[in-house]
């Protein structure tokens, strides 16, 4: 997981669904649901490829159809000749059109975890067996990645963005896959509903504050401090100690005062508790979340308690993901098994250098808070 350094300067909105589909789309949604199901991994073929003119592929034929009228009014052979090649043009580019997207497999990964409102990247992997596959373009939510070829036996790794929307699981929706090579005269596409979730994160309250600390006794803790509660050891007696501290025992043995000293163990961890934020649900864990972010950039370990699960306290990004994971499925019970096939493909895909959790210590990116 990454934290973007710009993510207090923007409060993002999301606009979506705001406009309710039509009775013809949620019936065409409804039927490719049933044509083309979701799944990880699409192979291309005649049951899931559509064909359609282009723009340029309507005027096309629109000029076909008024040469064959000229044809047919002057009766001229030679305009006739002209309507049949272009005629048959058009229908070899369909059949080109339709091989050059056939036999093409996608492959979707699950994507990375973004806080709400802000681009989730998710990972497409294109790849070609028997042909070169040009001019390929995807697409969602318009925008649209670059025209890429596809070599046999070679991969293309696509990362897309999705504006996210709040708090939970968020399934990007079926991907336009597209092209229009030869010449652009039709355009064969298909849509495929990977089955691609990723974890949205709680958008943090900069106005929140800094979380209240609540310090604590107890033996584990790594500072100390003078009391009354456990033995520490010996030293010198100073004139003006009390005599209920004095090591009679000692003395006996070698005639040597020597005074008891007794500390209290300080539990430095900080607990992200909920009952310390205050307003609704949502205005909780927004606020837990700033105070996880503020908190690992701290010094000391930190945990969350919720009403009926805790995590204990640590340190470093994977608890931080875990925390953050928990304010994002609180009270989301149908989401626990898709966090836990999201976790099971990161921890089967090879991580990289760049923008992957790698070792625990390492802090997050730079984050101004203020």
């Amino acid at each position: 997981m990454r934290i973007p350094s710009d993510l207090y300067q923007k409060r993002y909105r999301d606009r979506r669904g705001r406009r309710g589909r039509i009775g013809w789309q949620q019936k065409w949604r409804a039927w490719l649901d049933r044509r083309i199901p979701a799944a990880h991994e699409h192979h291309l073929s005649h049951r899931n490829i559509f064909i359609f003119p282009s723009r340029a592929g309507l005027v096309y034929a629109a000029f076909i159809g008024m040469l064959l009228l000229v044809a047919i009014n002057f009766e001229n052979s030679a305009v006739y000749a002209l309507v049949f090649l272009l005629s048959g043009m058009l229908v070899v580019s369909i059949l080109h059109t339709f091989a050059n997207l056939s036999g093409l497999q996608i492959t979707g990964r699950s994507g990375e975890s973004a806080f709400a409102g802000r681009h989730a990247v998710f990972k497409i992997i294109l790849s070609a067996q028997e042909r070169v596959h040009y001019g390929v373009q995807l697409s969602w939510q318009e925008v649209s990645t670059e025209h890429v070829d596809v070599e046999p036996g070679a991969e293309q790794r696509l990362s897309m963005r999705f504006r996210t929307g709040p708090r939970g699981i968020c399934n990007p929706g079926r991907v336009k896959i597209q092209t229009s090579y030869p010449l652009g005269l039709v355009t064969a596409w298909t849509w495929v509903d990977l089955d691609m979730h990723a974890v949205v994160y709680p958008y943090p309250d900069k106005n929140a504050g800094s979380p209240a600390a609540r310090s604590a006794y107890h033996e584990s803790g790594s500072r100390e401090q003078t009391g009354s509660d456990d033995f520490f050891g010996l030293r010198a007696y100073v004139p003006g100690d009390s005599l209920r501290s004095v090591a009679w025992k000692t003395y006996a043995r070698n005639d040597q005062l020597a005074s008891k000293q007794f500390v209290d163990y300080i539990d430095n961890r900080l607990w992200l508790e909920w009952n310390a934020a205050h307003g609704s649900d949502e205005q909780r864990l927004a606020q837990l979340c700033h105070w996880a972010l503020l908190a690992e950039g701290g010094h000391h370990e930190y945990g969350l308690q919720l009403p009926g699960e805790q995590l204990s306290p640590s340190r470093g990004r994977r608890h931080l993901e875990e925390l953050l994971t928990r304010l994002a499925m609180f009270r989301l019970p149908d989401a626990q098994s898709v966090v836990m096939q999201n976790t099971a493909e990161q921890d089967a895909a090879p991580q990289s250098a760049a923008g992957q959790v790698g070792n625990d210590t390492t802090p997050p990116n730079a984050v101004e808070f203020s």
